[in-house]
């Protein structure tokens, strides 16, 4: 009996699932991570109308994001992937891509029992692979999307959690081969330290340096910023 409900719950969340995958609204923003600050601050204006694979992870590897999207999501939501993992009393991590799901694993107390976490699995794979699908959709989207990526930068903190130019470019070049046809800026996000150096000029790039990553309200200025060169670009199209 226990399973049955346990599958309905599942079902329910497939046939639930909004058939319209895109806002009506154009642009679409698309967090990437590394956390979910992002996805909060879109959130926050309004911006953010469906969710998508990367919005609430924790996703400090740059090479795994890179694999995720070369892979095409392929061990996104294979459960040999998965481990608890000392991030969080209740975080999970998938191994092959080195992102840890801080956001799915509601249990009180923060007790994550060995029955909670095989049953979960089950929710989360279904969860994930509609949002991978909405993901992957993106590819026929006519208008134009903008990419958000983290690199959470710290003048005492170089190493994994730096970024580089090199980086970058990895990630770009992953997004147009995932996105032949799409029309796409990605927008890279980082402290505004000023002994980090910049990025430079990357095609397709735009850099923006923000205040406390962590304080939704400052990310403001980059929204208005974005929506005021679109309206521009589209403008200049139509002259």
């Amino acid at each position: 009996m226990k399973k049955f409900c346990f599958l309905c719950v599942i079902i329910f969340a497939q046939l639930s699932a909004n058939d319209n995958l895109f806002p009506i609204k154009n642009p679409i923003f698309v967090s990437l991570g590394n956390k979910c600050w992002t996805a909060q601050a879109l959130q926050l204006y309004k911006l953010r109308e469906c969710s998508f694979p990367f919005d609430w992870l924790l996703t400090l590897d740059d090479d795994g994001l890179n694999r995720a999207l070369d892979e095409d999501f392929a061990y996104f939501t294979d459960k040999d992937c998965f481990s608890p993992n000392d991030y969080h009393p209740i975080a999970v991590g998938n191994n092959h891509y080195g992102m840890i799901f801080t956001h799915d694993w509601p249990f009180p107390n923060n007790e994550l029992t060995e029955e909670r976490y095989h049953q979960h699995l089950d929710i989360i794979k279904v969860k994930y692979q509609r949002r991978i699908e909405r993901f992957r959709k993106l590819r026929n989207y006519k208008g134009k999307v903008f990419f958000f990526r983290t690199f959470s930068t710290y003048s005492d903190i170089i190493g994994e959690y730096g970024w580089n130019a090199e980086k970058v470019k990895k990630l770009k070049a992953c997004l147009d081969h995932y996105f032949p046809n799409l029309d796409f800026t990605l927008v890279i996000l980082s402290c505004s330290d000023p002994d980090i150096s910049e990025i430079g000029e990357v095609k397709g790039v735009m850099e923006f340096k923000i205040k406390e990553l962590y304080i939704q309200e400052n990310y403001l200025n980059m929204f208005t910023q974005l929506l005021n060169f679109e309206e521009y670009n589209e403008e200049i199209q139509k002259n």
